[in-house]
């Protein structure tokens, strides 16, 4: 016996995919099956590419999921959930730290000298300068000479600008007291005199 389909979809048991406008069951929703597949391809090769607004902070962002319409913050805050893996160390099925390893065993397995340096290698990166280079300029701070844990600090306060006349090496407190508004101007000024930039225009509130 042959069912008349729009029979049925006068009786809403049947509905109309929106993109190629056949008939489907309700429990599909809107699209059918092949109309499904190029939504997702689309999604993966359109992923951090579109911007909108995001559906959950409403600010205007780069979308990660298009059909969510949410942002990457938003999404790892409300869909995103923290899997359990087996760790390559110990064995258990907990979450794990980095290589493969939980927080126990990367501790135990990689030595101090060997995270320095990948730190290192990672905010080399960072700045686009080469690891000689980066070690060089971050060997002690040019105010105090505290050379034990330095910073990288953008003389404009420009965070893009990672030019080799833009970049001076501080400690942690000095390059807080160069965020901080009281004392902006003060350490500006001195390291304008100590290192020769483009920044005399450069405003500072």
């Amino acid at each position: 016996m042959v069912v008349d389909l729009k029979e049925e979809y006068k009786q809403k048991k049947y509905n109309e995919c929106v993109l190629c406008q056949r008939y489907i069951k309700i429990e599909v929703l809107k699209y059918c099956e092949n109309c499904k597949k190029v939504i997702q391809k689309n999604n993966k090769t359109q992923m951090g590419k579109l911007k909108g607004v995001c559906v959950y902070c409403g600010k205007e962002k780069t979308i990660y999921s298009v059909k969510k319409q949410v942002c990457s913050p938003c999404h790892k805050k409300y869909f995103w959930v923290r899997k359990k893996r087996i760790c390559e160390g110990c064995k258990k099925n907990t979450y794990l730290h980095s290589k493969k390893l939980c927080k126990k065993c990367y501790d135990l397995k990689i030595p101090k000298s060997k995270k320095e340096e990948m730190n290192k290698k990672r905010n080399a990166k960072r700045f686009n300068l080469n690891i000689k280079y980066y070690k060089k300029l971050t060997k002690k701070c040019v105010l105090c000479g505290f050379n034990l844990f330095t910073h990288l600090h953008h003389i404009d306060f420009n965070k893009k600008n990672n030019s080799v006349n833009n970049l001076i090496c501080l400690c942690p407190n000095h390059h807080a007291l160069a965020h901080y508004k009281k004392y902006k101007k003060e350490i500006f000024k001195k390291l304008l005199k100590l290192k020769k930039s483009n920044c005399k225009g450069v405003k500072i509130g």
